[in-house]
């Protein structure tokens, strides 16, 4: 990420994020965020700041929920009708392919193993993960994503539990 990009993005998410030193402790910048942008391990955040492990997990958690929050409308909004009608023209021109709405694919995020999780996040590539879902346009720019279903989840099962299935769902039976 490049700094003017962190510093745009550190603006609007910074209101969100600031704490207030107490007498115990002094709050961490937010501009100390830059670990999210630069690939440094929470074990860096753990030994910079002194705190521990499950603090600096609740932090990035944190930022990253906020920067979803703020950001998901921006860079994927809600598509409207025309978008949608739009979406099926392009794949119909440049793929020759009617009638689609998408292109959608599953990827497996690695994590560590979540304490008491069993084998809910255990895929059949031997590894813990959850999953990402996406629906990308013929342009290949995301329209839909869905994150943190279980890693052992098959992509027929995830689809069905996904907002988009959902939404899909529920406007067919309105129509």
């Amino acid at each position: 990420m490049s700094k003017s990009s962190f510093e745009e993005l550190l603006c609007k998410i910074k209101p969100r994020l600031l704490r207030k030193n107490t007498k115990m402790r002094m709050a961490i910048p937010t501009e100390e965020l830059r670990y999210l942008a630069s690939g440094n391990s929470l074990t860096d955040i753990e030994e910079m700041y002194s705190v521990g492990q499950p603090t600096a997990g609740n932090i990035v958690r944190r930022v990253c929920t906020v920067i979803w929050d703020i950001m998901k409308e921006e860079c994927i909004p809600i598509p409207t009708t025309e978008k949608w009608y739009e979406i099926v023209k392009c794949f119909e021109t440049r793929a020759h392919f009617p009638h689609c709405i998408g292109a959608v694919d599953g990827k497996h995020i690695i994590i560590i193993r979540l304490y008491r999780s069993g084998s809910l996040f255990f895929n059949y590539k031997h590894y813990f993960s959850i999953l990402l879902l996406a629906l990308a346009d013929s342009n290949y720019q995301f329209v839909c994503v869905d994150v943190g279903s279980y890693g052992k989840d098959s992509d027929c099962s995830i689809f069905k539990n996904s907002s988009l299935w959902t939404a899909l769902v529920q406007h067919s039976r309105h129509s």
